[in-house]
């Protein structure tokens, strides 16, 4: 590792929150696709970047859960909820912020 160089995270997409992913891009299609697609590539840019500096992310209301912070990012009014296990990145769910915590 060269001076200044980080180490990445390796990022992890958890099934349900890959249903989470498919089920924003219907509810935003319904009234445009064009704006589905621009949003999830918000997303799946901003989940791709954890990898980088997974701890930027605030705490989340949800607290500890199985020993691990979890971590939410925003983008947009959604809420990407995730852990850091070791050099790993676990994108646990994404909500709508009008949600209620987990």
């Amino acid at each position: 590792m060269t001076a200044g160089s980080q180490e990445r995270y390796r990022v992890v997409i958890t099934p349900s929150a890959l249903r989470d992913i498919d089920q924003i891009a219907q509810t935003i299609s319904e009234d445009s696709p064009v704006n589905a697609a621009r949003f999830i590539s918000r997303l799946k840019t901003a989940i791709h970047l954890l990898n980088e500096l997974p701890s930027r992310g605030t705490h989340a209301p949800e607290g500890v859960v199985d020993g691990h912070i979890i971590r939410q990012i925003m983008v947009g009014k959604y809420r990407i909820l995730y852990a850091i296990v070791d050099r790993t990145v676990v994108v646990l769910t994404i909500r709508h912020a009008a949600r209620l915590p987990l």
